[in-house]
Parts: structure tokens; C-alpha cells; sequence
């Protein structure tokens, strides 16, 4: 989100779980850096700018953002009262089953 371009430049495409499509993201990053081209060149917004931030900064965004995580989520206990189970109703039809790696519902 700083730079994207250089960010995009060095990211190493193995890294991701082999199950996960890339045969577009190439094509389909061009034209979203080409955009954002445009959007500087047409000057849109600041909001479009490249921004330097120090190891500080980073350090102390990636604190806020844990800050904005709750503890629950990291417990199915926790998280149990709000999690319908698979037996319960699905009165509009547009629940969403969350499967672990294995198909199981979560």
C-alpha cells in the first residue's frame, strides 16, 4: 500500500499455497498499477502518492492493527455463542459455511 510498484516488483509469487490462482495476477496487477498511473497523472488525489514511512512507523501500525483485533477470534469457545451450527436453520439461504482445509464446516 506504501509503494506499490516496487512492492509488486519484489514480491516472490512462490511464496503463496500452490492452490491459490495466479495465472492473471500479472496481467490483472498491470492494469491495476496502470490505473493508479492515470489517477497520479491526472492528479485525482494525494491519496494516490507513494509513502515513506520508517521501520517506526511500520512497527507502530502493526501495534494499532493488533490493537484493533479482538482476543476472541482466537477461540472457538470464545466464538461459539455467535457461530450457527451446521444443523441450525438457514432462514434466508445466505449463510456462508466456513470449511477447514479438509471440508469439514468449522
Amino acid at each position: 500500500m506504501l509503494n506499490p510498484s516496487s512492492a509488486i516488483s519484489n514480491y516472490d509469487v512462490n511464496q503463496l499455497d500452490s492452490n491459490i490462482q495466479t495465472a492473471n495476477m500479472l496481467t490483472n496487477t498491470q492494469f491495476a498499477l496502470d490505473q493508479l498511473t492515470a489517477n497520479r497523472t491526472a492528479n485525482i488525489s494525494n491519496v494516490h502518492r507513494d509513502v515513506a514511512f520508517t521501520e517506526g512507523n511500520v512497527a507502530d501500525l502493526v501495534e494499532f492493527m493488533k490493537s484493533l483485533t479482538d482476543p476472541c477470534v482466537k477461540s472457538r469457545t470464545c466464538l461459539a455463542p455467535w457461530v450457527p451450527a451446521t444443523s441450525d436453520a438457514i432462514p434466508d439461504a445466505l449463510r456462508l459455511i466456513a470449511l477447514d482445509r479438509n471440508g469439514t464446516p468449522l
